[in-house]
């Protein structure tokens, strides 16, 4: 597998060094990329994928997912998926908003517990 020459200045995510010549931004999900890159590339140099998950703290289970993806889509494929917001739960119906249907802890009641109160 080949991985791509980065052209410009790029900060090494494993080792970053501390002498900069112009400011650098780095994301996350390029520091994730480039490790990611870094693993499979150690791998690959080493000949050893026990020796490699060990230095890197990775499970075999999950190197391997990386290897099947920059093999089948290519080493882009190992950019993390953004995550969408997580939802918030739904608000109660309307019909609860009654002061009946809520317990003395503020609540809203349901099932058998609703007219007990």
């Amino acid at each position: 597998m080949q991985v791509p020459h980065l052209v410009g200045p790029v900060m090494d995510p494993v080792a970053p060094t501390t002498e900069t010549k112009e400011p650098i931004t780095v994301t996350p999900t390029e520091i994730i990329y480039h490790r990611r890159l870094h693993v499979l590339d150690h791998a690959e140099r080493t000949g050893n994928i026990t020796q490699t998950c060990r230095v890197f703290g990775i499970s075999r289970k999950t190197f391997y997912q990386w290897k099947r993806l920059a093999e089948r889509y290519g080493p882009e494929a190992l950019v993390p998926k953004p995550r969408r917001r997580p939802s918030c739960p739904t608000p109660p119906p309307p019909m609860c908003e009654r002061p009946g249907f809520h317990d003395r802890s503020g609540y809203w009641v349901t099932g058998s517990r609703a007219g007990v109160l």
